[in-house]
């Protein structure tokens, strides 16, 4: 059971995450003006794709030991995370440069994004019925 718990929210986030790369790297290329591309925009993967899988890993973890502990879990990591990201932009946020409100941009878009993937899926495993 428990490993299927972790597949059903890793592996569809895992694909997420990779689905947005790609989407991201399109939009990059063809899309979006040629100042996004020189954000280096893949700090934004560096920090986010360890950060949601490692919390929520952790999530799972927790609800196989305690199903009682998923919600309050979920949001104690969601208000690290963000606080996380609070030191993660803090350079772009004080050193303000021409590139600053593309990088923020592109970084709050991924993040609400896996933001949304995530509950979707960990609401997804509390409301399934058990066998």
């Amino acid at each position: 059971m428990t490993k299927s718990l972790y597949f059903r929210v890793l592996v569809p986030l895992v694909l997420t995450i990779i689905l947005v790369a790609a989407a991201h790297q399109v939009l990059l290329w063809y899309v979006l003006p040629e100042m996004y591309q020189r954000t280096g925009y893949f700090w934004i993967y560096v920090f986010i794709v360890p950060v949601t899988l490692l919390a929520n890993y952790l999530i799972i973890w927790r609800y196989t030991v305690s199903k009682t502990s998923m919600g309050k879990n979920f949001f104690a990591y969601t208000i690290l995370k963000m606080i996380g990201t609070l030191g993660f932009l803090s350079p772009w946020l004080l050193f303000k440069t021409d590139l600053t409100k593309p990088f923020v941009y592109q970084f709050l878009l991924i993040f609400f994004i896996l933001l949304f993937v995530e509950t979707f899926l960990l609401i997804r495993v509390l409301n399934r019925k058990e066998a």
